[in-house]
């Protein structure tokens, strides 16, 4: 395995839990699908609305 190919799969477990502390680590990992979170847990626009809104979490 590659020094890249490490990277990546480090870089792909600390994401979950990354993403708990910040709604922005989906939007970086390309998960537009997914539902961001604001930091107090509530559920908000996906990533394409987030980054549209200039990184403002607006409620759905």
């Amino acid at each position: 395995m590659s020094n890249l190919e490490e990277c990546v799969r480090s870089f792909d477990r600390l994401v979950p839990k990354a993403a708990e502390l910040h709604s922005m680590t989906w939007c970086v990992k390309g998960q537009e699908a997914r539902r961001t979170l604001t930091l107090e847990g509530r559920e908000c626009c996906n990533c394409s609305h987030y980054i549209l809104n200039g990184g403002i979490c607006d409620p759905l």
